[in-house]
């Protein structure tokens, strides 16, 4: 059973689904499922490839292998163990199908449970904007890194395919983690950081502004270089200045993003404020007001400034050459 205090504050620097697994004295099982080698060889998964998937290796509880015909049996076993057997929660992520399963396949371990909750709506009803973000991305903006809630590959053992044991826990944990204000907070900023950004609409990849709104900055760094890693996606952008009430944000370039206004003055104020500031990766932030219409006449003033040019030259170089010509003449 896990204590919860919604008033507790989140604990400074990273968190670690060991530690949260100790200290909240979780318990955790994994059970393999026995299967024949006739239908592991009959068995054909997602992208064509046949037999079971190989796990990644369980890091929390215990690790059993069980039948088929055995599985509910072993599933209940499990309960029996737990110090409180009434009134349990049954909380998932996302789970629409897996629900209707487990009431088909475990009738005799789902009346132990009087209620359960889906943590992908509890999401949506904290910060209702745009789509919530997945499991591994809530966790991650929860403190904890990513090398702890995403897939291991290679060296952490066993396959790649989903540990049921593990994602149980990382459940867990974000189940105590959305009991937190803070985190709720932090939630709800993330998503209308998200909407202002426009990362539930558009397409990923550079972009550029809406040329109907005028109020439109750039933001670069001097001495030109790409754009620090703070500033480098348009959701960055809209966290970074969120207090000025950015209309839209979004990267232009490698070099240069963009911040929309409702007004001038918001606009006013906040390149005032910010141009000139030192910039995280050395050298300041260069912020402009973006005209495009402005831009395209200057280019073109330069493109027939840089022609006359060349006629000019052009006219010299014949006039040198005609010259030359005569001189030759007369002494010839």
């Amino acid at each position: 059973m896990l204590q919860h205090d919604a008033s507790a504050q989140p604990k400074a620097g990273r968190q670690h689904l060991q530690e949260f697994y100790w200290t909240n004295q979780v318990k955790g099982l994994t059970l393999n499922i026995n299967t024949s080698q006739d239908k592991d060889d009959n068995l054909i998964r997602y992208g064509g490839h046949r037999g079971m998937p190989v796990r990644r290796s369980h890091r929390f509880g215990q690790e059993r292998q069980v039948d088929i015909e055995g599985l509910q049996a072993a599933v209940l076993e499990f309960i029996q163990t737990c110090d409180k057997k009434e009134n349990l929660v049954m909380i998932g992520f996302g789970m629409a199908a897996e629900w209707e399963y487990l009431f088909t396949c475990f009738p005799q371990a789902m009346h132990f449970f009087s209620a359960w909750a889906d943590l992908h709506d509890i999401a949506k009803d904290i910060a209702p904007v745009g789509k919530p973000p997945g499991l591994t991305s809530l966790l991650q903006l929860f403190r904890y890194h990513w090398k702890d809630v995403k897939p291991c590959r290679g060296d952490c053992g066993g396959g790649v395919a989903d540990n049921a044991g593990d994602d149980a826990v990382a459940t867990c944990a974000l189940a105590d983690d959305l009991l937190l204000f803070a985190n709720q907070e932090k939630l709800r900023l993330r998503q209308q950081c998200g909407q202002i950004a426009g990362m539930f609409t558009k397409k990923k990849g550079f972009q550029v502004p809406d040329v109907g709104n005028p109020f439109t900055a750039t933001i670069r760094t001097l001495p030109l270089r790409t754009l620090p890693p703070t500033l480098n996606s348009g959701i960055k952008v809209a966290r970074r200045f969120f207090e000025y009430s950015p209309q839209s944000t979004g990267v232009m370039s490698g070099c240069m993003a963009f911040i929309t206004f409702r007004s001038k003055d918001e606009m006013d104020r906040f390149i005032n404020a910010v141009h000139g500031l030192p910039s995280p990766t050395g050298g300041t932030l260069s912020v402009w007001h973006y005209c495009p219409g402005e831009t395209r006449r200057m280019y073109i003033e330069k493109r027939e400034q840089r022609k006359k040019q060349d006629l000019r030259e052009k006219e010299r170089m014949e006039t040198a050459r005609r010259e030359i010509e005569d001189l030759e003449m007369l002494f010839s």
